[in-house]
Parts: C-alpha cells; sequence; structure tokens
C-alpha cells in the first residue's frame, strides 16, 4: 500500500533571529515541562497518526480500450486491444482491487459489420450492461453470466426492470418507418422509434409509431416522457407503450420537454416556461423566459433555464442562464453568463461554452461563490456520491479536491504523481486510468 502525500504544503517561515542566553534557559525549561506532559498521556494510551486523506490502494491491469464504472463498492472494467473482437469484463472490489469475476464478453454478436466497435457501461441495480451504438448484453453483477443480448441500445427507467431503445427513422410510405443512416436530415423528416424491454430476460415488450422524442421520466415508474409525431407531450407506461396521460393545451410546438424533481418543464414557442406535476399533469406555473434558443431543467430547488448563444442570436454573446424558483416559477435573479450544469450538494455549478466548469454561484445575484477555474472537470460520479474535482499540477502529477456541501472553497484531499484521466469516483474511492494498460484506485476522506 502507498501513501500519496496529503496536500499543499504550507510555505515554511523565515528562521527567527539567534535568541540570548535567558531566552534560550526559558526555552529550555518550557520543553522539558512540555515532554513530561507527553510522556504522562503516552502511559495512558499511544498516540496515532492522522490518516492520509488520499491512499493508493491498488494498481488494476486494463487493456488500451476499454470502459469502466463503479458502482456500489466495485469497480468494472471492459477492456480489449484495439482492433480486437473480443473483450473481457472484470469486477474488482474497490477497497483492495481484487478481482471478483472476470468474464470474456465477444461482441460478435453486437458488431453487426464485423468491425470493431465501442462498448459502454451502465450500472443498474444487479445488472451490468454493455451497450454499442445498436446492441446490448445483459450480464448478472453478482455470478457475471451473460442474461441476454439485444439489437437495440437499451437504457433503464429506473429500478423497476424495465428498459426501453430510442432509434432514429425516417417516416416512410406505406412500408412504414424505415431505420435512419448515418447523416444529417432536417428536423421534419427525422423521428424516433422506442421499443419497451424486459431487463430481466432481455425480451422485447413493444413498438412505437414514429415519434420525435421519447425519454425515461424520472420520479414516475416504469415510465416514458414522449413528445408525439404531432407535438403532443404525453406520459407513456414503459411496460405496455400505452399512454397514460397527455398534457392538454393549445396547438402549439413545444421547443424543449424535460423533467426531474417532480415536475415536467415544457419550453413554448411563445417564450414561456410551463411546469406539470409529473403524477397528474395538473399545470403548476407559467413564467416567461427570453426568447431564442434554450430550455428549462432542473436545478434543485430552482430550475435553470438556459439560453443558447451562437450565430443564430449574435446580440446575446455567450451563453446565458436565468433560475426560476421551482415551486411557483419566479425568477429569483436576473440573467447569468454561462451554462447551469447542475445541482449538487447545494451547490449550483456553472459550465462555459466549452462544457468547462467555472464557478459555483448565486442564483439571486450571479455572484461567484467558489471560483472553479483551476478545477474545470468533475470525477464522473452517480448523484449520491461527494463532488470530485481534478486539475493538472507541476509535471506529471494531477489533484484532487472535494467539493463539500456547504463549502466556501474547494477541498483539497491529495495528489498523485499520474497524469490521470477517464476517472471515476464514488463516496470513499477514487479510480483512474494512468497509463495505456493500467488503472488506479485511491480511497479518499
Amino acid at each position: 500500500m502507498t501513501v500519496i502525500e496529503l496536500g499543499l504544503r504550507e510555505h515554511e517561515s523565515e528562521p527567527e533571529a539567534e535568541p540570548s542566553r535567558p531566552s534560550r534557559a526559558r526555552q529550555l525549561r518550557g520543553a522539558l515541562a512540555a515532554l513530561t506532559v507527553v510522556l504522562v498521556g503516552i502511559t495512558g494510551a499511544s498516540a496515532r497518526p492522522a490518516e492520509p486523506r488520499l491512499t493508493e490502494v491498488a494498481v488494476v491491469p486494463t487493456a488500451p480500450a476499454y470502459r469502466h464504472v463503479i458502482s456500489d463498492g466495485v469497480l468494472y472494467s471492459l477492456g480489449a486491444q484495439h482492433g480486437e473482437t473480443s473483450r473481457t469484463l472484470t469486477a474488482h472490489d474497490l477497497r483492495d482491487g481484487s478481482v471478483r469475476w472476470a468474464v470474456p464478453v465477444g461482441d460478435n454478436v453486437l458488431n453487426r459489420a464485423g468491425l470493431w466497435v465501442n462498448l459502454f457501461l451502465q450500472v443498474k441495480g444487479d445488472l451490468v450492461l454493455l451497450n454499442s451504438a445498436d446492441s446490448t448484453i445483459g450480464v448478472d453483477a453478482a455470478s457475471s453470466r451473460t442474461l441476454w443480448t439485444a439489437r437495440h441500445r437499451i437504457t433503464p427507467t429506473g429500478t423497476d426492470g424495465i428498459g426501453y431503445s430510442s432509434r432514429p427513422v425516417l417516416a416512410g410510405g406505406d412500408g412504414g418507418p424505415v431505420v435512419a443512416p448515418v447523416g444529417d436530415y432536417p428536423p421534419e423528416e427525422l423521428r424516433v422509434q422506442l421499443r419497451g424491454f424486459d431487463l430481466t430476460t432481455g425480451a422485447e415488450l413493444w413498438v412505437s409509431p414514429p415519434v420525435r422524442s421519447g425519454d425515461s421520466l424520472p420520479g414516475a415508474d416504469a415510465a416514458l416522457l414522449v413528445v408525439t409525431a404531432d407535438h403532443r407531450v404525453e406520459v407513456w407506461d414503459a411496460r405496455t407503450g400505452t399512454v397514460r396521460q397527455r398534457i392538454t393545451g393549445p396547438d402549439d410546438r413545444p421547443r424543449g420537454v424535460t423533467a426531474g424533481d417532480g415536475l415536467i418543464y415544457v419550453t413554448g414557442v411563445d417564450s414561456t416556461l410551463t411546469a406539470y406535476a409529473v403524477d397528474t399533469l395538473e399545470r403548476r406555473w407559467r413564467a416567461p423566459v427570453p426568447p431564442g434558443d434554450g430550455g428549462g431543467m432542473p436545478c434543485g430547488r430552482y430550475v435553470c433555464h438556459w439560453q443558447a448563444a451562437g450565430d443564430r442570436y449574435p446580440d446575446q454573446g455567450r451563453g446565458r442562464t436565468i433560475f426560476l424558483d421551482a415551486a411557483d416559477g419566479r425568477p429569483v435573479g436576473g440573467m447569468v453568463d454561462g451554462w447551469a450544469a447542475e445541482e449538487r450538494d447545494g451547490h449550483l455549478l456553472m459550465r462555459d461554452d466549452d462544457g468547462k466548469l467555472t464557478r459555483t454561484v448565486d442564483p439571486a445575484t450571479g455572484r461567484t461563490l467558489i471560483d472553479l477555474t483551476q478545477w474545470p472537470e468533475p470525477v464522473w460520479s452517480d448523484d449520491r456520491s461527494p463532488t470530485v474535482l481534478m486539475r493538472s499540477g507541476d509535471g506529471p502529477r494531477m489533484w484532487f479536491g472535494v467539493l463539500d456541501p456547504g463549502a466556501t472553497a474547494v477541498r483539497i484531499v491529495g495528489s498523485v504523481p499520474h497524469r490521470s484521466y477517464r476517472c471515476q469516483s464514488s463516496a470513499t474511492h477514487v479510480a483512474c486510468q494512468t497509463a495505456p494498460e493500467e488503472l488506479r484506485i485511491w480511497r479518499y476522506h
């Protein structure tokens, strides 16, 4: 086990002037008295050194072309050499890096063209999903047994054992929709086709007609938020593909539809943002928002409505955000430069137009609370984990910090003598690639 240095070293103070002889005598008497107190304390108990804030626990071999993800104390790594068609999925215990199991995963059933494809990892409860652009393998997290394969990229809808896929299609003639080849299409020509799946067996449950969009609906059991071909906003049952509820209103075309924290947010062409309850679709409030490309999204007790920058709206300059109270839609301040990335642990994280973190902000005033320009990239984690940040140091060194709830600055937990990338974190550990065939795991607190 290697102990990594604890953090930034304080500047040492300048040496004091040579003390006088009486001063030396007083210092000696004081030192002897302090030593006596320490020796008496040692007879009662042994002093325990402080635990390092960042400790390396394992070096895990991998392969250059790989993905990894942390979930419930396990590091799942999917490794392969570039050009190879077989991969190895390995489950490592985060506490010491030991291998719980390793199983080869051939992608011959995934790659229709016989070429190398990217695979991605998702973990949902006891199920590990290996996704390519158009296929999925379901693996049991406990036994490593392959449960099923499907010719669709499947995303879980929640904790209900149901998943769905969304595939771009072109609206066909009498023969029905046609799968869209890779390319750019006018919005009026492109649709998506939704399918529901049983995640226990991989069985397909239903298939939809072409719609404009469909995504999992947070806060609802096995539900999808769908915008139909004729621009209606609906909630579908992900088990059956049937319509549960429909938002009724004027025959307009929403510019954007998102959901979170128990509300559905519809951005209208009339420069309004309307909030509906997820369970009843009852309208909670409607608020004016700035015109132009943009949309609303949940940000804790606020709604962040972002406004796009770009050539279509040159007078807007950079991307901007306005914050609304999620309870009633009232604005809590003016426009703030930057994109509201998300709310984490009470902090509102802002990004620039390049997607880099810049600061945390007070939504009422737009004032910067914590400057994050030296910590532009958060380490990926699930919503239950602290916000871990990283930055480059001098030479081959990376620093890690944590944005604690209520913090007024980034708490530095330590550095590692490696260039680190593709990092993942949990509430206790960070794992990063530090070489083409090497993963390292650190414990932090």
